[in-house]
């Protein structure tokens, strides 16, 4: 008695997809342009699934045109593995009705449509079985993809652009950025007059800063002795080593890898921390640095932005950082190593999405130790919590470079 009602529900429901209009349907249908269309076919006789078709029993029509099946799966669902969705079988009625169920058996049919409109309307879908008694139960149809929807599927797919890739990059950077972690480091690629022919020769940058809240505690405060060393990514064997050391009340140090002739490639930096007080620990970070090919480009002129902050723990100096965090009551400097003089800077704010922002910059050139910089200043008392970029535009001769960085303003 337990067949009679789904009986009756699948004779109404077949019915009811045979009589339905071109009308936009109610129950979901699907999209295709010049894809494979895909059918699920339900098929029953006398209440029970038909699991023993083959795809020369089928005939499918759209808009009353036979069309060639170029797909034919049998799909039997897997049971449910959840211990309180599962319906075990009690006994050998029940096994043979969950076999017979149309919903855990049914064939999956695939066509290309005749019709290569790209008119964005409705096609009705009929779906017949040549077997005596058989029942289906199938979608009534499709939409196909207009014009419009095509080339916008076409810009969706579209390799992303370049430019728009970087800043995608920069700015995934500020999600690494949490307020739990004892040492922090960032390193770049910079330029330095030490070479023999005096041209810029390329060298290395390291910024190390323990959190506030670490710097403070008892066991830090001695200080810290600080290994500096570059690898080559393939080597476990050092190429150079510096030391510095983190005091008590300027938590933080810069250093510069200089006259190493660098080769192009990835390099790995890491800083190791050993306190001076309590016990032997420490803390131990790394980051990996790529340095360019200058040949294969030319005279790069910009090397990676270095952060400064300046707030009120730093009085009136900035202080190099490798946190990316800042909060309102302080002021961000974006230095970008340049290899010689420029004949055009330019620095603007851009929101995350890339878009220049109204707040104007004022770009300048400074050198430190051998090293020229352009450089820019913002204030970030008038801004909201949110993500930002620095772009840095200059022009030497007929060759022009921008380098962008990013950050965060924390409440």
């Amino acid at each position: 008695m337990r067949l009679l009602p789904a009986l009756i529900l699948a004779v109404f429901l077949a019915a009811a997809l045979a009589a339905q209009t071109p009308a936009r349907p109610q129950q979901p249908t699907f999209k295709a342009g010049v894809n494979l269309v895909r059918v699920d076919a339900y098929v029953t006789a006398n209440g029970r699934a038909v699991p023993d078709l083959n795809e020369a029993d089928f005939e499918v029509r759209e808009d009353g045109v036979l069309q060639r099946i170029e797909t034919f799966e049998r799909v039997v669902a897997a049971p449910s593995t959840s211990e309180v969705d599962r319906d075990e079988p009690a006994n050998v009625d029940e096994s043979n009705e969950a076999a017979g169920n149309a919903r855990n058996r049914h064939y999956l049919l695939g066509y290309y449509s005749t019709n290569s409109k790209t008119d964005g309307k409705f096609r009705t879908i009929t779906v017949r079985v040549r077997r005596q008694g058989a029942q289906v139960l199938a979608r009534p149809g499709y939409y196909a993809l207009s014009d419009a929807e095509i080339a916008a599927r076409a810009r969706a797919d579209a390799p992303l652009d370049p430019e728009v890739a970087r800043l995608n990059k920069l700015l995934s950077t500020l999600g690494t950025e949490r307020p739990d972690v004892p040492l922090r480091i960032a390193a770049g690629c910079c330029f330095e007059s030490s070479a023999s022919d005096g041209a810029p020769g390329l060298a290395l940058w390291v910024t190390a800063e323990l959190d506030a809240a670490t710097a403070r505690t008892m066991e830090w405060s001695g200080g810290a002795d600080a290994e500096v060393t570059m690898t080559p990514a393939d080597s476990t064997r050092p190429l150079a080593v510096q030391h510095s050391s983190i005091e008590p009340a300027v938590p933080r140090f810069n250093v510069r890898f200089r006259d190493l002739h660098l080769l192009p490639g990835d390099y790995r930096v890491k800083v190791q921390l050993s306190r001076r007080s309590g016990d032997t620990g420490g803390e131990i970070a790394q980051v990996r640095v790529r340095v360019p090919d200058v040949s294969a480009t030319g005279a790069n002129v910009l090397g990676e932005p270095m952060l400064f902050r300046r707030g009120p723990y730093t009085g009136r100096e900035f202080h190099p950082t490798a946190d990316k965090r800042f909060r309102r009551t302080e002021g961000i400097r974006v230095d970008v190593p340049v290899a010689g003089p420029v004949d055009l800077l330019n620095a603007q704010l851009l929101d995350r999405h890339g878009k220049p922002l109204r707040l104007e910059l004022t770009a300048g050139q400074r050198e430190d130790g051998g090293q020229r910089f352009a450089t820019t200043e913002i204030a970030l008392a008038s801004f909201a919590p949110g993500d930002f970029l620095v772009e840095v535009t200059v022009r030497r001769g007929h060759q022009t470079e921008k380098a962008v960085t990013a950050f965060r303003v924390v409440p």
